[in-house]
């Protein structure tokens, strides 16, 4: 069954930052959220029997034979995973070896080094650099990367058609950029993009990196190279690959055939050798289970894992809430991630409350504003559906970043849903801290052009 509980007027927590906040549905709820999963007694043990039996990867030991230069690269401040005893369990393999800590935050920008979950022993004793996507001195170009067979002249001409039929379908200022310009991402799309990687991994002898496994709305689930291409990757490497959002396959739980994350993994071939070492989160948190070895290899091991904590068959809704822990609040970028899963459950003409603090503002504007939502999110929306928006932003900067009501309470919030749903219209109450993959009506996504049952 698709919903952790099915229950009338009773009150359902809702994830808020930092905090939990308390749903009162005022009618018929259901909670949804990732599957319930017990977490591994001990990270650092759970990462050393990962790292001994390494997926398509010789052991870690064995790589680091011979090698002088390891980069370790981290997660920033944007990601939450047990980065501390992950971390002493790999330099306990890398001992004696010349190693640089590097934090692959994209374009995310520096995170304070408080914030990024290291052990005490490994702070003074090895250097950390924050990677600076923008940074061309500090980058390297590998070279190109092949273009997409599924990006082709056809693709750019029907995204040129569907820009325009966007723009006299919905010829509103908000958003006007992204629909009458959608030919020329697409056409930059489906350009050769180019590997620009930070110096540090570039010259390495070997690169490790840390990450986690959890669904992704680009790349179908985060994790494997992801925490080096696009994380220490450069910025016209990061909006090239980002672009691909605009095809079919960037979506939600599809891996093999994303074009986002195929290009990604290009990047394994002009890299030297790479380590990873992946947790997939529990719905708690906490890591349920720990891949390691291959990039590519350990990350579809770890994706199977994943596929069974958050992909959940979900009913149909007439109204959605969907709240997010920290970190996932950080930036209304960061949470508006949550946004695909509510979509795929709403029913045409329902609404949607996204819920988060978003201290750090609106994040990426600019993409928001013209790409990620006017070219991406809103054609995931079914028709006539409502948008509220529950956070810490004034409300004339949350109005103005995207077509989002803004809410002062969550009593307004479901008060507007349920005018919305009617009284005995369904209310989920949705916890995106790991955003869920919604097998609605019992379909799975398989490829763009398909789905099927679950058997």
């Amino acid at each position: 069954m698709t919903a952790r509980q099915s229950v009338f007027s009773t009150h359902l927590g809702l994830p808020y930052g930092e905090v939990s906040l308390t749903v009162d549905p005022k009618g018929p709820a259901v909670s949804l959220g990732a599957r319930p999963t017990p977490s591994v007694a001990d990270v650092r043990d759970a990462v050393r029997e990962a790292i001994a039996c390494a997926v398509d990867s010789p052991p870690l030991e064995r790589m680091a034979r011979g090698v002088r230069r390891v980069v370790v690269v981290l997660a920033d401040a944007t990601r939450r995973l047990p980065q501390g005893p992950m971390l002493e369990a790999v330099l306990e393999r890398l001992d004696g070896l010349e190693v640089t800590l590097l934090v692959g935050g994209g374009l995310h920008g520096p995170s304070p080094v408080e914030a990024l979950g290291l052990p005490a022993s490994a702070l003074g004793r090895w250097p950390i650099h924050q990677h600076d996507g923008r940074d061309r001195r500090s980058l390297v170009d590998l070279g190109p990367l092949s273009r997409s067979p599924a990006l082709d002249s056809s693709w750019v001409a029907g995204q040129v058609s569907l820009g325009l039929a966007d723009v006299l379908r919905k010829p509103r200022l908000r958003g006007l950029y992204g629909r009458l310009f959608r030919g020329l991402l697409a056409a930059r799309a489906a350009a050769v993009n180019r590997l620009w990687v930070n110096r540090l991994c570039a010259e390495a002898d070997l690169i490790v990196a840390l990450g986690q496994i959890t669904p992704h709305f680009l790349t179908g689930y985060s994790g494997g190279i992801k925490a080096v291409v696009p994380g220490a990757a450069g910025r016209a490497t990061i909006v090239g690959n980002h672009l691909k959002i605009l095809h079919a396959s960037a979506r939600p739980g599809l891996v093999e055939g994303n074009v986002v994350r195929a290009e990604l993994e290009e990047s394994v071939s002009l890299l030297p050798p790479i380590f990873i070492v992946n947790v997939v989160p529990a719905a708690n948190g906490g890591p349920a289970a720990v891949v390691a070895g291959h990039p590519v290899g350990a990350h579809r091991s770890g994706v199977e894992v994943a596929r069974s904590i958050y992909e959940i068959e979900t009913p149909r809704a007439e109204a959605v809430i969907v709240g997010a822990a920290h970190p996932r609040t950080l930036n209304l970028y960061q949470l508006l991630k949550v946004l695909p899963a509510a979509a795929s459950v709403v029913r045409p003409g329902g609404g949607i409350c996204v819920a988060g603090p978003c201290p750090g503002g609106l994040g990426a504007s600019t993409l928001l504003r013209q790409i990620l939502f006017p070219c991406y999110m809103e054609a995931l929306l079914p028709p006539r559906v409502e948008l509220l928006l529950l956070s810490g932003l004034p409300a004339r900067l949350a109005n103005s970043a995207l077509p989002f009501r803004a809410v002062a309470s969550l009593d307004e919030a479901v008060a507007r849903l349920r005018g919305r749903a009617g009284a005995d219209g369904l209310l989920a109450v949705m916890d995106g801290s790991g955003p869920i993959v919604p097998l609605t009506d019992g379909l799975r996504p398989e490829t763009p052009a398909q789905a099927k049952l679950v058997q």
